[in-house]
């Protein structure tokens, strides 16, 4: 922006995946740090297209955090990614997911959450500062 302008940002609620920060979390305790809420229910992450999908619009590069992708069981309460960068999806038919569960050991929860706050940046630099001289 020119001298004296500065860049703005609008923040707007939305729906999306979020990736857990930390192993062990609920998704309830995910999409809270995100100012959001868990919504539990079908999210038909039952593969390894659905599972980058879903990571990507997150935010987070697939290559960068899965170096593979496997079916889970139920008991994991996937979608998760393990400390050591597998990937696990729902076996299909079983995409139910609650917002309460915690992942044993050291999972990441991917999380489905509404009314989460997303910076969105503002194209023209549209707030005047005041000059103050000098």
């Amino acid at each position: 922006c020119e001298s004296g302008y500065e860049s703005t940002a609008m923040v707007s609620k939305q729906q999306g995946w979020v990736l857990a920060a930390s192993t062990g979390e609920s998704c309830e305790g995910v999409c809270a740090d995100a100012g959001g809420t868990c919504v539990g229910g079908r999210w038909n992450i039952t593969g390894p297209d659905s599972m980058r999908s879903a990571l990507e619009s997150a935010g987070v590069d697939p290559a960068q955090v899965c170096s593979g992708y496997h079916e889970a069981s139920t008991s994991n309460h996937p979608p998760v990614i393990t400390s050591g960068s597998m990937c696990y999806h729902s076996r299909v038919g079983e995409e139910e997911h609650d917002c309460q569960s915690n992942p044993r050991g050291s999972f990441r929860r991917l999380c489905w959450c509404k009314d989460v706050e997303v910076e969105m940046p503002v194209a023209a630099c549209s707030v005047r500062r005041p000059y103050l001289g000098g």
